[in-house]
């Protein structure tokens, strides 16, 4: 299994900017992935928030939702690492591994 795609969205809130994060994961044959846990991390003004989801029936994990911020720069949220459901991780075919975002 591998990610097929990160898909990020800023949140511009009166709290301030959040990011908001999507990850499909599917199998060699395209299809997606169910109940894979998927880790990852935050980086640019946002260090925090979640890191850690699981896939449902159509392969995608989220929201995953950083800390708020009111800062302007880059929010950015990559996988580093897939496990469960029923197949072996392959990090060297994800299509994609990182989203980045600036406002």
């Amino acid at each position: 299994m591998h990610v097929d795609s990160v898909s990020l969205e800023i949140l511009d809130t009166e709290e301030g900017r959040q990011g908001q994060v999507f990850v499909q994961v599917v199998n060699q044959d395209g299809d997606p992935v169910q109940g894979a846990r998927v880790n990852g991390g935050w980086l640019g003004v946002v260090r925090k928030g979640d890191s850690d989801k699981m896939t449902g029936e159509d392969g995608i994990a989220g929201p995953f939702l950083s800390d708020m911020t009111a800062s302007d720069g880059e929010i950015s949220f990559c996988v580093t690492s897939v496990v469960g459901g029923g197949h072996s991780y392959d990090k060297a075919q994800n299509n994609q591994t990182c989203a980045f975002s600036e406002p």
